[in-house]
């Protein structure tokens, strides 16, 4: 089994949340453990996107922190999957690579491209 965790739980991590209950209840052998945002009201809100709305969302079977290093801490993470605003997805990469946990994340390139010299430094 490998335990992940959703960086950003705004729209687009609202998003993904949806697609993993999904993709979990198929594949079976991943579960996602933590959420983690810095607006503890993430997890409450509901927001609508272009690709769908969410309504009220179960979190009870999940670990929720506002604080990415209490998250990293105490979490035992094979990977996590970032729904964040652009500029700061370098920064959590790096973050969350550096204790060897892998890093899924949908930016352009280039950013990648940033990310692997960051790490590589």
């Amino acid at each position: 089994m490998m335990n992940f965790a959703i960086i950003g739980f705004g729209g687009l991590g609202k998003v993904h949340f949806r697609n993993i209950e999904e993709v979990t209840r198929v594949v079976g052998d991943i579960k996602l453990v933590a959420i983690c945002d810095i607006e503890e009201s993430a997890f409450t809100s509901a927001v609508k996107t272009n690709i769908s709305a969410d309504g009220d969302l179960d979190l009870s079977a999940y670990n929720l922190y506002t604080d990415l290093e209490e998250m990293l801490n105490k979490e035992k993470l094979d990977f996590v999957i970032t729904a964040l605003p652009t500029y700061i997805h370098e920064k959590i990469a790096v973050q969350v690579m550096e204790r060897g946990i892998t890093c899924v994340f949908y930016q352009i390139f280039s950013l990648i491209i940033n990310v692997n010299r960051s790490i590589h430094n």
